[in-house]
C-alpha cells in the first residue's frame, strides 16, 4: 500500500488538488494545517473544501487537526467526513496508525496541546493498537521536527 502524507495544506485547495491528480496512491494521511483560523475569517469554508477534495479523490484519506485549525471544529468534520484520526486509531492494510493532532510553537496557535497531554493519548491508544505494525502520528514544532514513526515500542514515543 502507499501511503501520500501530506501536511499545511492552510486551505490551497487548488494546490492540494493538484497533487493528488499527479500522486499515485492507494491513501492519504494528512498531519494538520488543512485551513488556517489565522488566515481566514471563513476557517470552515476552507476546511470545507479541502476535506472535500480529499473525498473526490475516493482513497481513503485520514487526518488530524494542526496547531492552525480550530480543534473542535475540525475534529468534527473529520468526523462528519469519516477521516478523523485524532486521538484514535486507524487500520490501514497492512498497519495500524494513531493521531494525536496540533503543535507546540512560541506563536500562540489556535491549537496547541501540551506535551504530556500528546504522551499520554498516544501512549493509551498504542497499548490498543492491534496490528503488528504501528505508525504514530505527531507533529511537535517547539522541537522543530515532525515524527512518523513505526512504533515497534513505545521507546519511539517517548524521545
Amino acid at each position: 500500500m502507499k501511503v501520500l502524507l501530506l501536511t499545511d495544506i492552510h486551505g490551497e485547495t487548488e494546490k492540494l488538488e493538484k497533487i493528488i491528480e499527479k500522486e499515485e496512491y492507494d491513501a492519504v494521511v494528512c498531519a494538520g494545517d488543512l485551513s488556517d483560523a489565522n488566515e481566514y475569517s471563513q476557517y470552515g469554508e476552507k476546511l470545507y473544501e479541502v476535506l472535500e477534495a480529499f473525498e473526490d479523490s475516493g482513497k481513503m484519506s485520514k487526518a488530524v487537526p494542526g496547531n492552525m485549525d480550530r480543534e473542535e471544529e475540525c475534529v468534527q468534520a473529520l468526523i462528519d467526513h469519516r477521516m478523523n484520526i485524532h486521538k484514535k486509531i486507524s487500520s490501514f492494510e497492512a498497519f495500524d496508525v494513531v493521531g494525536f493532532g496540533g503543535g507546540q510553537t512560541p506563536f500562540g496557535t489556535p491549537f496547541e496541546p501540551s506535551g504530556q497531554e500528546i504522551y499520554e493519548n498516544l501512549d493509551a491508544l498504542h497499548d490498543r493498537m492491534k496490528s503488528d505494525t504501528k505508525v504514530g502520528l505527531s507533529i511537535n514544532l517547539r522541537r522543530t521536527r515532525i515524527w512518523i514513526s513505526l512504533m515497534e515500542s513505545m521507546s519511539a514515543v517517548r524521545r
